[in-house]
């Protein structure tokens, strides 16, 4: 909700404000005033205390700088050292883990506490994990590998282009396999509760999106609109926002066979799940009347 509420601020002008709530009783978020080159200050609040800790500068507007472990490590991208690094605070102590005057971004966490980003120190954008001493190279390759996401039991997608496109890769701890096996642009992986990946591929010749479970992957959406920012519930069905012209877009949920649409002003984007089971979105009456968040 934290998430959403920051893009709604995005849309409005202003100052900015992003977070990412912990479970328990704290919450992370940078404040500033964006630009193309905008600098943030990073806090935690304590929600119980309401005494907060500044954790110092950091650049850039995206949701996937700030990142909490499931033992309540923050995970960040600072730009302290006129670099982007990857820092994890752990209730007091900061400690910088990628240590490289490449830019190191994406910070993302596995379950089991393993921390994956990427970095250009090879020259180019590598996945890297951290597994809390050493740092492995998982991706080794000179083209580009972006956009890491952690499934439940502990396979790591991203996005490579090492085929001479964009692919879905995973790897399984030990080898590496391209899911998505499509001359067209294959992007935004993001794992479901039981193993399944969506992601979005142009391969119709629009933007679709498309589920793995094992074999072939599926179109789900079926549509001339663009279909982006797919976005899973616990119980296996998929949210995502359907574009269908500058001016209008929709929120589709998938429930494994059929479609239904949440229809909410005329821009609705965005689609996040809660734990318990809501839907919260952006929604706009137009593009100059921004109305603010749905649930």
């Amino acid at each position: 909700m934290i998430e959403l509420m920051a893009l709604f601020l995005l849309l409005i002008g202003g100052v900015r404000a992003l977070g990412h709530l912990f479970p328990s009783d704290k919450v992370a978020y940078v404040i500033g005033n964006y630009d193309l080159l905008g600098i943030f200050n990073i806090s935690v609040l304590d929600l119980r205390t309401r005494l907060t800790v500044n954790l110092g500068l950091g650049e850039g507007f995206y949701s996937n700088s700030l990142m909490w472990s499931t033992d309540g490590r923050l995970a960040f991208v600072s730009y302290r050292d006129h670099d982007d690094e990857i820092y994890v605070w752990d209730d007091g102590s900061v400690k910088n883990i990628s240590q490289n005057a490449a830019s190191d971004t994406s910070p993302t966490w596995s379950a089991d506490g393993r921390l994956a980003f990427v970095s250009s120190r090879d020259k180019n954008a590598e996945i890297y994990i951290w597994d809390g001493a050493a740092l492995t190279n998982i991706s080794q390759n000179p083209a580009s590998d972006l956009s890491p996401v952690w499934s439940a039991d502990g396979r790591l997608a991203f996005v490579s282009e090492r085929d001479g496109n964009e692919e879905i890769y995973v790897w399984d701890g030990a080898a590496l396999t391209n899911i998505s096996q499509n001359p067209a642009s294959d992007i935004s992986p993001v794992w479901s509760a039981d193993g399944r990946l969506a992601f979005i591929s142009d391969r119709d010749g629009n933007a679709e999106i498309y589920v793995s479970g094992g074999g072939w992957p599926t179109n789900i959406s079926q549509n001339p609109a663009k279909d982006v920012f797919p976005a899973w519930r616990a119980d296996g069905r998929l949210a995502f926002t359907s574009v269908h012209d500058d001016l209008t877009s929709e929120i589709d949920v998938w429930d494994g066979k059929r479609l239904t649409t949440f229809p909410q002003g005329e821009l609705n984007i965005i689609p996040r799940w809660s734990k318990d089971g809501r839907l919260a979105f952006l929604s706009a009456k137009d593009v100059e009347g921004v109305r603010g968040v749905y649930v």
